[in-house]
Parts: C-alpha cells; structure tokens; sequence
C-alpha cells in the first residue's frame, strides 16, 4: 500500500434522500485527505434514479473540489437478487465499482471531520490491524442529527483484525 493510499469512500442511497447525499458530498470534498475517489450507487424507480443520477453529476461538476465520482442507477429488481436488505445493495454495487486501496462505507446523512479520513489512514498504518474505525457520539438537536467530533486516539479506537 502505499503512503497516500487511495481511499474509495462507498456511498448508497434512494431518490428521497438526494438533498443527504448532496450534503454528503460537498462533506466528503472537504477532507483534507489528498486520495480520495466517490462511488455511489443508487436505487428507487427508473424515472427518478435516472434524474438523482444526472443532478449528482452535475454537483459533482460544479463542485470547488474534484475527485472522481463514479455514480450509477438501480432499478428496483437489483435487491431482490443481490441481497435480502434493500438498503444494503446500492453499497454492495458501489463497493463493486471501487478502485480504492482502502474503503470507507460513507452514509448519504453520515458527516465527518475534515481530519476524519485523514486520521483513519494514519492509524491504520501505524497498526496491524486490517480495519480500523472510528466511536462517535450523536446527539439529537433541533436542527437536524449532529455528531460530535470523532474519537480517534482517545480510549484506543476500536480495531481489529479480519479472521
């Protein structure tokens, strides 16, 4: 691996949840971690995956920071053969289209430090562990779910190795 591995950040999501991921982008795009490439997958009806799939494109575009996005469209009859869960294939396919040395499942409302992959990388690499992750702590508030800042290198993070 090498010392600026690059980091495939695996996104799925649905046409209700566009403005998320949107967020989730523009979220992603202020990492300071210089290696990073997107991969999307998303699922729901025809008509309005193809128009999620064309206005990711676009923000992708127009967005300050470029990294490579790689976004495609489900039809709904992909979950009734790639996995039980609906919610679990658009992550399943994205993780498909991944080029990444490292991956790093990114929720469409899941948001992170700027430091975060940065952070993630760095301790990886300092240990033998296969994975690392970080502890958050949520708090509800009446704007919308916000997350305290992650907890990497305080109570060790949690890690671990693959068996």
């Amino acid at each position: 691996m090498s010392e600026r591995p690059l980091v495939s950040a695996i996104t799925g999501s649905h046409p209700p949840r566009v403005e998320l991921l949107i967020e989730a982008m523009r979220n992603l795009r202020e990492s300071t971690y210089p290696n990073l490439e997107h991969c999307i997958a998303v699922e729901g009806e025809p008509d309005d995956v193809d128009a999620m799939v064309a206005r990711i494109r676009r923000e992708a575009v127009a967005m300050e920071r470029q990294i490579p996005t790689r976004v495609v469209g489900l039809g709904r009859h992909w979950s009734s053969f790639l996995a039980a869960s609906i919610s679990a294939v658009p992550f399943q396919v994205a993780q498909w289209m991944a080029r990444g040395d490292l991956l790093m499942w990114f929720s469409d409302d899941e948001r992170m430090t700027t430091d975060h992959v940065s952070s993630l990388v760095e301790l990886l690499g300092r240990t033998d562990s296969d994975f690392v992750y970080p502890r958050v702590e949520v708090n509800f508030t009446e704007q919308f779910m916000r997350t305290k800042p992650d907890i990497i290198g305080c109570d060790p993070p949690v890690r671990g190795q693959v068996s």
